[in-house]
């Protein structure tokens, strides 16, 4: 829940300005609007890189001032537009962040991102080394593998800001409903220019210059 939140830098104007938006547990809701809209700022709150000037988000109804991020953050993942991927094998780069994951875990994660569909084109397979920052993969493998990272960690609130944005409709609109379907009980929050991904969300919420300016 987000009551009253305000968010600025210093000599800017508002990113965030009075924001009042509650997301019940296991939802999923999407957050639309223009660049500068406040969408990504109110995500970086959530996960505490930034903090609030004013008003309160609580978690379960816990000020998430009071809570350690240790406790916290190994329950949040993100998958943002351009993930860093690192100068290892696939199979690590998957495991980053999970390293108690067990291969079922793995393999899981492999076939829900669809990183199963050209594990076949790689030399090594899942032991393929990528390269700096993932140069053997195009943008839209490299998104599938952020995905299979953020899915290892099987999280209760799972972020996508624009995720899936190298993916071609029908690839994205498949990776949603595998989302949904695997990770029942998590909540989801979605950011997103593609409004046609958005119809089987439970909640949108439109931001303008830094307010929730409509609900749907």
């Amino acid at each position: 829940r987000f009551e009253g939140v305000c968010f600025r830098h210093e000599a800017e104007r508002p990113l965030l300005e009075g924001v009042d938006l509650e997301i019940l547990p296991s939802e999923t809701v999407a957050l639309v609007g223009k660049s500068g809209a406040g969408k990504s700022t109110l995500v970086d709150l959530l996960f505490r890189f930034l903090d609030p000037q004013s008003g309160s988000i609580t978690i379960d109804g816990v000020e998430l001032s009071s809570l350690s991020m240790t406790a916290v953050r190994p329950r949040m993942a993100v998958v943002s537009q351009d993930e860093f991927l690192f100068h290892d094998t696939l199979r690590e780069n998957i495991r980053y962040g999970a390293a108690g994951a067990t291969d079922s875990d793995l393999d899981r994660a492999v076939q829900l991102s669809g990183i199963d569909t050209f594990l076949g084109e790689l030399p090594q397979g899942l032991d393929t080394v990528l390269g700096e920052r993932g140069l053997r993969l195009s943008a839209g493998q490299r998104q599938r593998v952020s995905i299979a990272r953020a899915v290892l960690r099987d999280p209760a609130i799972l972020v996508l800001d624009e995720a899936t944005s190298a993916l071609d409709l029908e690839a994205d609109r498949a990776l949603r409903a595998a989302l949904r379907e695997t990770a029942k009980d998590a909540t989801i929050l979605i950011i997103t220019h593609r409004l046609s991904t958005l119809g089987s969300v439970d909640c949108v919420f439109v931001l303008d210059e830094g307010l929730v300016t409509e609900q749907e």
